[in-house]
């Protein structure tokens, strides 16, 4: 597995089981969000905090469902062959279907983050037992009978299942959580310095520089005419503090000499979805990119501008 893709992974695989419980472990480094930053830097470093402990919460809150957690039992584990104590414990492992309504409720995928421990549990002490100590582990891949995890630490109890020759091995896969989400936001903020392209975060947390403009074109909303706007403009019943995004955004694209990037921003329900929608609408590119704190705003202008251009 890649470096950047194991960071967060890393982090979590660091915290002992009274870490894990601990609601309180980052709420001293989490801070404010600012609305400008200083830097590139500045400002991945703002979103690395709150992610850490939106997984930590993430990982709590499963804790502490572990009663009603998916879980198998298996009927084999074996070390892979890109096992690399002390740093790299890697296994396959394969779960006996006990119960054919488990696969039902749950599947294990690439992401999931689960414990394994030596019996089925019932409550959160069973993580951490004088038999076998807080284990977690991360799962890389799914084939069609073996799955390959990455371990917090190697399983001692292998030693015990030759003996027993794989028929009775006390040892549960137990879900917990996905973090490919976390993982991929977390890459986004840690990206490679040789390969990395910032320009367009550049250009984004360095906008303020174009409040003043922005101010003085709400003054006097710039002539729908001069900009081409088409007559269904009207449907969408926008502000004058709406139409001066639009026109912005279509001033910006007709700079051909440049690549460029516009943030429409502001407080929930204040019009920015329909915004987007008036300014993909009105001789924007076929192709664009929407990126909405609530997805389904998202898709819900995406279907719109799709109906839209087919018509």
């Amino acid at each position: 597995m890649e470096e950047t893709s194991i960071s967060l992974i890393d982090l979590v695989f660091s915290w002992s089981i009274q870490d894990a419980l601990n609601p309180n472990l980052y709420k001293s480094q989490v801070r404010k969000i600012p609305e400008t930053f200083t830097s590139t830097a500045d400002y991945f470093s703002s979103f690395t905090a709150p992610l850490v402990e939106e997984t930590h919460a993430d990982l709590l809150s499963a804790m502490a469902r572990l009663s009603r957690a998916p879980s198998y039992q298996l009927s084999s584990i074996e070390r892979d062959i890109t096992y690399r104590a002390p740093t790299d414990f890697s296994y396959k492992i394969i779960l006996r279907n006990s119960n054919q309504s488990d696969l039902v409720t749950y599947r294990p995928q690439g992401g999931d983050l689960a414990a394994l421990t030596d019996v089925r549990p019932t409550c959160i002490s069973d993580l951490n037992r004088p038999t076998m100590t807080f284990l977690l582990a991360y799962v890389q891949a799914v084939g069609n009978d073996k799955i390959s995890l990455w371990l917090s630490m190697p399983v001692v109890i292998e030693q015990k299942m030759h003996s027993y020759k794989k028929k009775h091995i006390d040892l549960f896969f137990v879900f917990l959580t996905n973090v490919t989400t976390n993982i991929r936001i977390w890459k986004a903020l840690h990206p490679d310095p040789l390969r990395r392209n910032l320009q367009m975060i550049y250009k984004v947390i360095h906008m303020n520089a174009d409040v003043s403009k922005l101010r003085r074109r709400l003054r006097h909303v710039l002539d729908r005419k001069q900009l081409g706007y088409h007559s269904s403009f009207e449907s969408y019943g926008l502000n004058d503090s709406q139409e001066a995004a639009i026109a912005s955004c279509i001033k910006t694209w007709r700079c051909c000499h440049q690549n460029s990037v516009k943030l429409i921003w502001g407080p929930p329900g204040t019009g920015k979805t329909k915004t987007v929608a008036g300014s993909s609408r009105n001789e924007m590119p076929n192709n664009y990119m929407y990126s909405d704190s609530h997805h389904g705003d998202g898709i819900g202008v995406s279907a719109r501008e799709i109906n839209c251009r087919d018509i």
